[in-house]
């Protein structure tokens, strides 16, 4: 009985994660949001109504996305819990994947040279093999750095009191993220330009969060 009680009051006290590190995967939250609040709710309306893509070539491109995207989950989740570095379990994902996460976002955004309105079929194949390649790279890197990312919290500490304050943290910046999605179409008003632009800044902002987190955040070893 009394090992049932200490072991019960070691899981609500347990390690304090400091407010620092708490606000730090905060903006992992944010930066995780905003990237994925923007590519979810804007592509599909970018590459139809301004990119010009066949919908047929979206839809084809969006198969082999969702297949790809089943096949290194998979992978993925299997390798990524049997990872044991001096960085940590989670870290050299995050930290190492993140500049390649950010320039797979802004890929979407830039046509590829021959893209143009002018090159009628070879245009085509052109915006379509951007847009597999955008899609693989783009998966391969958020199931790197994004799946590390929403497994930290069990591995900061083994408080339930803490986790609960952690998912506080999250819904907080998640909103706030949430909310930083509906400039977007405010944005596209000034023209494709400054979404550009505004895109670029997004991948700026991603790679920075996530680097943050990688040297703020702390794994526990003794909890994984």
């Amino acid at each position: 009985m009394d090992n049932d009680m200490d072991s019960s009051n070691y899981l609500i006290k347990g390690h304090k994660v400091p407010t620092k590190e708490k606000t730090y995967f905060g903006i992992g939250v944010l930066a995780n949001t905003i990237i994925v609040g923007v590519f979810t709710l804007y592509l599909l309306d970018y590459y139809i109504n301004i990119v010009k893509i066949r919908y047929d070539l979206f839809i084809i491109a969006n198969i082999i996305y969702l297949i790809w995207n089943t096949l290194n989950d998979i992978v993925f989740g299997y390798y990524g819990d049997r990872t044991r570095t001096k960085l940590g379990r989670r870290m050299p994902y995050i930290r190492y994947g993140a500049p390649f996460f950010a320039l797979a976002f802004i890929i979407f955004w830039f046509p590829f040279p021959g893209s143009e309105p002018g090159n009628l079929q070879s245009g085509q194949i052109i915006k379509f093999i951007q847009l597999v390649f955008a899609y693989i790279f783009f998966d391969t890197t958020l199931t790197l750095v994004i799946l590390s990312f929403v497994a930290l919290p069990p591995e900061m500490t083994e408080s339930t009191k803490e986790r609960t304050s952690i998912s506080l943290y999250r819904t907080i910046f998640t909103i706030i993220g949430g909310a930083t999605t509906l400039i977007v179409p405010i944005i596209m008003s000034f023209g494709i330009n400054a979404f550009r632009i505004f895109v670029i800044f997004l991948g700026i902002f991603c790679m920075s969060s996530y680097l943050i987190v990688s040297y703020g955040v702390k794994e526990r070893k003794n909890l994984y």
